[in-house]
């Protein structure tokens, strides 16, 4: 049910024409992925190597759609009108640019930081043109964003924690080999 705020913010969209046709929104929360892939490319130090960067955003991506669509199945929000279908809560797009701008500013926050908190810009651009496009509410977006902020911080410490576990095995392998 939306609130107060949400219905007065659609009202003003529809009152003020502002139905924006563009499908911005679509490619840029996909650009902090390109953007740690472009800064490695380039020669910044990353947190980490191209695999596990991989490995690590594919999971993320994963991860957050589950979770994502899993609730999208079991809420049975209606998005603001003209639209009818009951898939608003919460916002794929958002979850999304918010999972990739996590990503980016782990793997960024120390060669460049301005750079790698870049992404979390990009997030909030996409949450502002869903709901100026009137795809959304407010609390969609926003739970979209914790979403995939959260999925993206999980991951990343799952799979950092398995690629410790490996190291160390690894290392004690040597050292039992070694002696």
């Amino acid at each position: 049910m939306a609130t107060g705020i949400e219905r007065r913010t659609h009202h003003y969209f529809l009152e003020h024409d502002l139905f924006l046709n563009t499908h911005f929104d679509r490619a840029l929360r996909w650009l902090p992925y390109a953007g740690v892939f472009a800064a490695h490319l380039c020669g910044a130090k990353t947190r980490s190597g191209w695999c596990k960067q991989v490995l690590t955003g594919t999971a993320i991506a994963t991860v957050r759609y589950f979770v994502v669509d899993t609730i999208k199945n079991v809420s049975t929000e209606r998005r603001p009108a003209p639209y009818s279908d009951k898939r608003s809560f919460p916002s794929g797009h958002t979850a999304s640019s918010f999972a990739s701008a996590q990503f980016m500013h782990q793997e960024l926050k120390d060669a460049m930081p301005l750079f790698g908190c870049t992404g979390y810009l990009c997030g909030t651009v996409v949450a502002v043109l869903r709901v100026m496009k009137n795809r959304h509410w407010l609390k969609d977006v926003m739970a979209g964003a914790a979403l995939g902020y959260l999925s993206a911080k999980l991951v990343s410490k799952a799979i950092e924690r398995l690629y410790s576990k490996i190291e160390s095995r690894r290392n004690s392998t040597k050292t039992i080999g070694a002696a």
